[in-house]
């Protein structure tokens, strides 16, 4: 019997298989639900691990991840797919499943993803964190709340890809503060950031006259249809969840909903480095010993860590080379 039982659903459209496993996993001690939907399993309370399969009769495995992650669900996600590709490996890690097996995967294999994926891990900074700042409503507020922001997820471990569509949500929102909340006077808004494990809400407050007309219309704390404004909309697209609460009189509350997992993620002789901002000592001996060989691993570098591995595959200037003698 395992130390630390877990209350596991299974979702396999084989529901023979998924009888088989659960079978396993009680005899571990786990308590074990089993489904054979998307939507029976959305209609199943909290468990701690899910074992989703990729191909369910009435959507994908990604597609209920990502519903799930947009309910907030707190469950460690373990996949099952046919055969799967990087491609689908680096999605699914990205979406926040713990782990990726083949199907038909064996009860060993099965035991380990669900007892290895609880406790979910937070994000590798810290697990609860605040930022909060107040700026002026004008273009060197807007540029000062971005960079303050996009400092504090570096310090938070998101990564690039992840910062960059938080920011540009982030952007429209503000840029909706300027035009709309204060459209003749001078006035200030609050930019504040939350951060649970791998949940992080941001939220844009203002003391204006509201985001627009269909705002102040709608009445006090109402959400706004976001169709009648660009901006808003295109926010929505970039975040997890958005919504928007109102006053007429007393200002605004946008507030986004986002989820992300930092990602390093191997796959036989594939190595995702597309997230990372730096390379660590080791990482670089085993990039440039790879490119370096006869069998070279095939490496998805982001624009700034290919310039990096350049140089040091370069090797040193004429000028580096005189310096070393110089100092020996």
């Amino acid at each position: 019997m395992t130390a630390a039982p877990q209350r596991t659903l299974i979702a396999l459209a084989d529901a023979g298989a998924a009888l088989s496993l659960g079978v396993g996993l009680r005899r571990r001690g786990h308590q074990v639900t089993a489904v054979a939907s998307a939507a029976d399993l959305l209609l199943v309370g909290a468990h701690d691990v899910i074992v989703i399969d990729a191909a369910l009769p009435d959507r994908s495995g990604f597609e209920v991840a990502s519903e799930l992650v947009r309910r907030g669900s707190r469950a460690a996600l373990v996949l099952l797919a046919d055969a799967p590709s990087f491609e689908e490996c680096r999605d699914a890690m990205r979406l926040g499943f713990r782990d990726v097996l083949a199907k038909p995967c064996d009860l060993e294999q099965l035991v380990a993803a669900v007892e290895g994926a609880w406790p979910k891990p937070a994000l590798p900074s810290r697990e609860t964190a605040t930022f909060a700042r107040r700026h002026g409503a004008n273009a060197d507020g807007l540029d000062s709340a971005l960079r303050d922001l996009l400092a504090e997820l570096v310090r938070w471990s998101f990564g690039p890809s992840t910062r960059a569509r938080i920011a540009s949500a982030v952007h429209e929102v503000v840029d909706n503060v300027l035009r709309h909340a204060y459209p003749s006077r001078e006035g200030s808004f609050e930019l504040r950031a939350e951060l649970e494990g791998g949940q992080l809400l941001v939220t844009v407050a203002d003391q204006g006259v509201g985001l627009d007309t269909v705002a102040l219309a709608l009445g006090p704390v109402e959400h706004v249809e976001l169709t009648s404004n660009g901006g808003l909309s295109r926010a929505s697209a970039l975040a997890e969840n958005l919504t928007v609460e109102s006053t007429p009189g007393r200002g605004t509350r946008v507030t986004l909903a986002f989820a992300s997992y930092r990602v390093q993620f191997d796959h036989e002789d594939a190595v995702d480095l597309s997230e990372l901002d730096y390379l660590t000592p080791e990482m670089s001996k085993r990039v440039l010993a790879g490119l370096s060989g006869d069998c070279e691993p095939q490496y998805n570098l982001s624009p700034a860590l290919a310039v990096s591995i350049g140089r040091m595959l370069a090797g040193p200037t004429t000028k580096q080379t005189i310096q070393k003698a110089l100092w020996s």
